[in-house]
């Protein structure tokens, strides 16, 4: 996937961004451009129309989990699929997530219903990709909507 978007940085000073990152080091905040909308204002149809990027989009609760894409220009073409466990996760939870590989079609059709505080991160590299990370989080909730949100997820 090539983001119609062009020079987007330095391949080795958005490699050392990310690595404070992984290692869940907060005191280096690298500058991020965050969509805030209520549900079902097109978030994603905005990130799709900057990236180019096809994000799930349907009437009602879509995004139900953070979706982190990081794209960088590499030799080798590759794409990885992980899911960050959030940071309070139980070890057995955490193994059972970092431990995930599955196709994309697969785990769309068996999300889980409600929301969750866990990321998806997909990982694009190739030769001639742009330079870019893009972050698609669910909507802010005014009231709960069973049985998708709950009480404890609305503001």
């Amino acid at each position: 996937m090539k983001s119609s978007i062009s020079g987007l940085g330095n391949q080795a000073i958005l490699n050392k961004i990310d690595q404070p990152r992984e290692l869940k080091v907060n005191s280096i905040m690298p500058p991020q451009i965050v969509l805030l909308g209520d549900q079902s204002s097109g978030k994603s149809s905005v990130l799709e129309s900057l990236t180019g990027f096809s994000f799930l989009q349907a009437s009602g609760l879509c995004t139900r989990y953070a979706t982190q894409i990081f794209c960088r220009r590499e030799r080798e073409q590759h794409v990885a699929v992980s899911i960050i466990p959030r940071q309070d996760a139980d070890a057995a939870t955490e193994n059972r997530l970092r431990e995930f590989k599955r196709n994309i079609p697969k785990l769309t059709n068996e999300a889980i219903v409600q929301i969750s505080i866990d990321v998806l991160q997909i990982e694009i590299c190739a030769p001639e990709q742009e330079q870019l990370t893009v972050i698609d989080v669910p909507g802010i909730f005014r009231v709960p909507s069973p049985p998708f949100t709950t009480d404890h997820d609305v503001d």
